[in-house]
C-alpha cells in the first residue's frame, strides 16, 4: 500500500512540475492580452505593431563623417529629412487610427464587408504612400552624393550586410 501511494505522490508532483510552465505561459498571455486591451481603450496602438525607427542624430553624424560630406549636402539632406520624417509621422498616425478602426469594425457585428474592405484599401494606400516617402528619401539621399561617395556607402552597405 505504501509503495503505491508513494508512486501516486511522485506521479503528482511530476504532473504538477510538467504542468508549470504552461500554467505560467497561460498566466502571461492573459496579461499581454489585458495589457493589449488596456491600450487599445486608451485608444494607443496595438503594442506589437512595429514602430518605424528614425536614424538618430549620431547615425547622420558617423555617416556624414565616414562620407566625409560637404556642410552643402548635410544642409540640403537635413532639409529633407525634415520634411520627410513629418510625412512619415502623419502617415503612421494615420495607419494606428485605420488599425484601430479596423479592429473595432471586425469585432462589431453589424460591420458590413464594404466598411472594412474600404479600410483595407486606406491602409493599403497609406502602406505605399510610406514606401513612396522612403524610396524617395533613398534616392535623394544617393543624388546629393559624389560617385565616390556613392562607392564608399556601398561598401558600408555590404560590409554591414
Amino acid at each position: 500500500m505504501i509503495k503505491y501511494f508513494k508512486y501516486a505522490v511522485i506521479m503528482s508532483v511530476t504532473s504538477v512540475i510538467m504542468l508549470l510552465p504552461k500554467a505560467a505561459e497561460a498566466s502571461g498571455r492573459r496579461a499581454e492580452t489585458e495589457r493589449i486591451r488596456s491600450a487599445e481603450a486608451a485608444g494607443l496602438p496595438h503594442p506589437h505593431m512595429k514602430r518605424e525607427r528614425d536614424a538618430s542624430p549620431r547615425d547622420w553624424k558617423k555617416i556624414a563623417g565616414k562620407l566625409k560630406l560637404t556642410d552643402e549636402q548635410i544642409s540640403a539632406i537635413r532639409g529633407y529629412r525634415d520634411d520627410e520624417v513629418s510625412l512619415r509621422r502623419e502617415l503612421r498616425d494615420e495607419e494606428r487610427a485605420l488599425f484601430i478602426e479596423m479592429k473595432r469594425l471586425i469585432s462589431d457585428d453589424s460591420a458590413g464587408e464594404d466598411k472594412i474592405d474600404d479600410l483595407i484599401e486606406r491602409s493599403a494606400a497609406n502602406h505605399s504612400k510610406m514606401m513612396r516617402l522612403r524610396i524617395d528619401s533613398l534616392i535623394n539621399f544617393r543624388n546629393l552624393l559624389t560617385p565616390e561617395q556613392r562607392e564608399q556607402l556601398k561598401e558600408m552597405h555590404d560590409a554591414r550586410n
